[in-house]
């Protein structure tokens, strides 16, 4: 990726990058009990 003609990283998830993910995705998936009180469940 580039932005004004400069190439912005590698090309693949940083390390925080990857940390922030998969805290993000345990929470919309239920597997982090700390926020299960912000989910509301659809059929």
């Amino acid at each position: 990726r580039e932005v004004d003609a400069r190439i912005i990283g590698a090309g693949s998830r940083g390390p925080i990058t990857e940390k922030l993910q998969t805290a993000y995705f345990d929470v919309v998936a239920g597997k982090n009990p700390d926020y299960i009180q912000h989910l509301t469940y659809i059929n």
